[in-house]
């Protein structure tokens, strides 16, 4: 009788959550929590979850901070630029509390990550630095450094982004980062594509894609294996990337995903164009399309060559931020802002 007692239980408790799923949430701590535990397989659910602002009464200082952190961290992971606006002016105001306190350096690397998706690079640059000067962790000083090796690239100092991204793997491997590891060989193929150097930028790609795949990393390994997709179409080295094609498909196929398989669409154009030089009209409008899924200006900006040969008029996606008021980030008083960045008037 008692275990039937507690199959009904748990049945009835089974049944209650089912009727309150999709409901909204009136608890703030339970709310957070959820959010905090979705972060990063769903962001779009822990962004719906910590809109619901009007709980935030609910809780003392601290928690605010850890709400909008929260909030910041999954807007990030979905580029979502005005919701990591809303979070990153929210915790200027909350910047006394011991969670904003010890997670400053995160702050700042967000921070530099708005501003770099902007196009803001000055700013970028200049929160990156603070964030290297405020870190006391290696790890996050070898966070910092990464990103700084990207701002020289998007600088087009692509020698100093070499350097540090060198630096940077060295650490790396010393703090046995292998995820970071991975991210770096990327970058350093990134680089290397700027440069011209298709050799480097293919090796460091397909360390990139070994080790993630590896880890287990998915996204990052489709990443790095599309990269390494476009440097053999480069290269005009077919056979591999005839090898390499049905595996990118196949996880494109597991793994959704619009920007991805709008950049495989135009490195796929790229191969075609070299031996048909003749496209339909619908394939031409599918990839002006598709440009725009991309999503990243970096590999927009790799693929303009692409674009000029195919004689269609895109340009990289830059956020217009002309508009947009900084006067929140004068209660900031960690760094040294430049002046109006010259990125935009």
């Amino acid at each position: 009788m008692a275990k039937q007692l507690t199959a009904w239980g748990c049945l009835i408790m089974m049944i209650s959550h089912l009727s309150h799923a999709g409901q909204p949430q009136h608890n703030a701590v339970t709310v957070l929590a959820e959010a905090k535990a979705h972060l990063s397989a769903l962001p779009d659910h822990s962004i719906a979850l910590l809109q619901q602002t009007e709980l935030l009464d609910q809780l003392p200082p601290d928690q605010q901070a850890q709400w909008y952190f929260a909030l910041l961290n999954a807007a990030r992971r979905l580029a979502n630029l005005d919701t990591m606006h809303q979070a990153l002016q929210a915790l200027v105001l909350l910047q006394d509390t011991p969670s904003f306190s010890s997670r400053r350096t995160e702050y700042l690397n967000n921070l530099g990550a708005w501003f770099r998706r902007h196009h803001w690079l000055l700013y970028a640059r200049a929160s990156y630095q603070c964030a290297l000067a405020h870190a006391s962790d290696p790890l996050d000083q070898l966070k910092s450094r990464i990103n700084l090796a990207v701002i020289a690239r998007n600088f087009g100092d692509y020698e100093r982004a070499r350097a540090l991204n060198l630096e940077a793997l060295e650490q790396a491997r010393q703090l046995e980062q292998p995820r970071l590891v991975a991210a770096i060989h990327n970058n350093l193929g990134t680089t290397a594509l700027s440069m011209g150097d298709l050799p480097a930028a293919r090796s460091a790609f397909q360390q990139a894609m070994d080790m993630n795949q590896k880890l287990i990393r998915r996204a990052s390994e489709l990443l790095s294996g599309l990269n390494l997709l476009y440097t053999f179409v480069q290269q005009k080295d077919d056979t591999p990337y005839q090898r390499l094609l049905p595996r990118i498909k196949r996880m494109l196929d597991q793994y959704p995903n619009l920007a991805r398989q709008a950049y495989l669409q135009w490195i796929e154009a790229d191969h075609d164009w070299q031996d048909q030089q003749t496209f339909s009209k619908e394939r031409l409008q599918a990839l002006t399309r598709a440009f725009h899924d991309i999503n990243d200006v970096g590999i927009q900006t790799f693929l303009l060559p692409v674009a000029v040969a195919l004689k269609l008029d895109v340009s990289p996606d830059v956020a217009d931020a002309s508009q947009l008021s900084l006067t929140w980030l004068n209660g900031l008083t960690l760094c040294q802002w430049p002046d109006r960045p010259a990125e935009h008037p």
